[in-house]
């Protein structure tokens, strides 16, 4: 009967440890998640970089923790407190992480700046050549030595009839002096109609190079009656040689004056000279 009550008494004191045991064991899991638990983590940028410092010391203190417990011989150390300790360290720290990430949206750098187009760069405006000019030269004609003044300009016309936008004429009046082929010296006043066509190549750079005919009659010679219409062929280039204002121009080409019957002037002509625009 007494080896029943205390086996009873035994009993009832193994319940009451046992229940003491779960109650306190309940309540340190309870204060161990309301202390290690993850708060719910905000989600506004400034928020999130307030609360990284302190979750930085909190895994500071738990690591020099660990330490402490790693230090102790072997015999002292708590397997569960390393475990415990290992546990939270590697939950903050993948609380810390989130919290980094979310505070990097706040500083995200300004997406860079759409590429604006390029505007395309202008053509140089390639001057219109003047429409009517006023030139002059001095020449050279097969023996005789001369000046002329021509009033050149466009013919629209041709561009109707032909096809030719780069045609050109010129009207003149020309005065010159030499030997002829009979070796007489004359001077002569002579008129001259000149038709040209400007070349896509130009010889010189800045310039045009054009070829044309001339029609020419003399109208007074030394004193005599007036001779007999001649002409000439030519190529020449025009361009701004010399800055100077105006264009500068050279001729070379063959062709004749016939002052009177008999007489001429026939051979190589040259002519330099400047064209005005007016």
């Amino acid at each position: 009967m007494l080896f029943q009550e205390n086996s009873l008494n035994y009993v009832k004191q193994a319940m009451k440890k046992i229940i003491a045991l779960v109650i306190m064991m309940g309540l340190m899991l309870s204060l161990t998640s309301a202390v290690f638990a993850d708060p719910q983590d905000p989600t506004n940028p400034a928020e999130a970089k307030m609360k990284i410092p302190a979750v930085k010391q909190y895994i500071a203190q738990r690591e020099q923790q660990l330490a402490q417990e790693m230090r102790k011989p072997p015999a002292k150390r708590s397997a569960k407190r390393i475990a415990n300790l290992k546990q939270i360290i590697a939950q903050q720290k993948l609380r810390l992480k989130r919290l980094e990430n979310i505070a990097a949206e706040g500083v995200k750098p300004p997406p860079p700046p759409q590429p604006q187009p390029t505007p395309e760069a202008a053509k140089p405006m390639t001057p219109k050549e003047p429409v009517t000019k006023f030139g002059g030269n001095i020449n050279y004609i097969a023996g005789a030595m001369g000046i002329e003044g021509e009033y050149v300009f466009k013919v629209p016309a041709m561009k109707d009839i032909v096809g030719l936008d780069n045609f050109w004429a010129s009207l003149g009046a020309g005065y010159g002096q030499g030997n002829n082929s009979s070796a007489t010296s004359t001077k002569m006043i002579y008129l001259f109609a000149d038709g040209a066509l400007d070349l896509e190549t130009s010889l010189f750079p800045k310039s045009k190079t054009y070829f044309g005919g001339e029609l020419n009659y003399v109208v007074y010679r030394s004193g005599q009656a007036a001779g007999s219409f001649a002409g000439a062929a030519f190529i020449g280039t025009e361009g701004k040689f010399l800055d100077i204002g105006g264009a500068q121009y050279f001729e070379i080409g063959y062709g004749m004056l016939r002052p009177y019957n008999g007489g001429s002037f026939k051979g190589i002509i040259a002519k330099l000279g400047w064209r005005l625009p007016m």
